[in-house]
């Protein structure tokens, strides 16, 4: 009896499939904004993970998200302390309003893994979305400046007297043309990292 032949297509699906568990997940970015105007805002998401240098606790502190690049502070918004609300074991705190075309942040939540974190005093992930007018980092509405120059854009978020920030490169996304800008779609960060405080 002659021996069983694995098919082709399977030993390279299997294959495709180890590749897929195996490598870094690219296409999954940290941060996008994507530009609406002029129709409606332009929408903000990010997922970060934070290293904070001391205890913190965002149901009782102050929050304050910010993001900004060369031209200034793109968007801030403030939130009292007693704004978020901790779950059952105090490890998720949250913040969720419905979307209603103003600028704001409409969801906003931080988990905290106690033992987690380089510093071994615990590592944050931090989610949120908003909806802002963030015109001054579209290149096509801020034609003084190129892609280069606007691609830094720095992200902070505050916890009581807790600065955690960092500043990266964003990818453009969109179609250029040398120097100039055909069409802008938004930007997105790519990179997962912690926050480092300044």
């Amino acid at each position: 009896m002659k021996p069983h032949k694995a098919p082709l297509v399977s030993i390279f699906t299997a294959a495709f499939v180890l590749l897929a568990l195996l490598a870094p997940h690219a296409a999954d970015a940290t941060a996008k904004l994507k530009f609406k105007y002029p129709r409606k805002l332009d929408r903000l998401q990010v997922d970060f993970r934070a290293q904070p240098v001391s205890n913190v606790h965002p149901a009782s502190e102050q929050v304050v998200f910010r993001i900004s690049n060369l031209t200034g502070t793109l968007f801030q918004q403030a939130f009292a302390p007693g704004t978020f609300f901790a779950n059952g074991n105090g490890s998720w705190f949250r913040y969720k309003v419905k979307p209603t075309g103003a600028a704001q942040i409409y969801s906003f939540a931080m988990k905290v893994d106690p033992v987690g974190g380089l510093l071994g005093r615990g590592e944050w992930r931090i989610k949120a979305k908003m909806d802002a007018d963030l015109g001054q980092a579209d290149p096509t509405r801020n034609t003084g400046t190129t892609v280069a120059e606007l691609a830094p854009m720095t992200v902070q978020i505050t916890i009581g007297d807790d600065p955690l920030a960092d500043t990266s490169d964003w990818e453009f996304v969109g179609n250029t043309d040398g120097a100039t800008v055909k069409r802008s779609r938004g930007w997105r960060l790519q990179e997962h990292f912690l926050f480092v405080t300044p």
